[in-house]
């Protein structure tokens, strides 16, 4: 199967399966899940090999891909909080008069 980066390539992929009637063409949906689902594997593969042969060097480079992703992405969304905590005093606690340490 080709690569389905762009959506020409994906539209000559899906018009090679659809069903022409006299009221148009139509694709099953079973064909485009399968299309999608063949990209995934496709971009999880070309990350795996980008990281082999040594493309992903970088923290920042390594982010990119996993956005890339959307199955990793299902595991990022939803954690961590947006709004900021309590602030945490990064010096020790001020010493109390009269207690010994």
């Amino acid at each position: 199967m080709s690569d389905l980066r762009q959506v020409n390539e994906a539209l000559k992929e899906l018009k090679k399966r659809a069903v022409q009637t006299k009221h148009g063409s139509y694709v099953r949906l079973s064909d485009v899940e399968e299309l999608v689902a063949g990209q995934k594997e496709v971009t999880r593969e070309e990350t795996q090999e980008r990281i082999q042969r040594g493309r992903i060097k970088t923290v920042e480079q390594a982010r990119m891909a996993v956005k890339r992703d959307p199955e990793l992405m299902e595991f990022f969304e939803g954690k961590g909080s947006k709004e900021p905590g309590k602030a945490i005093p990064a010096s020790p606690p001020p010493a109390v008069e009269g207690v010994k340490a």
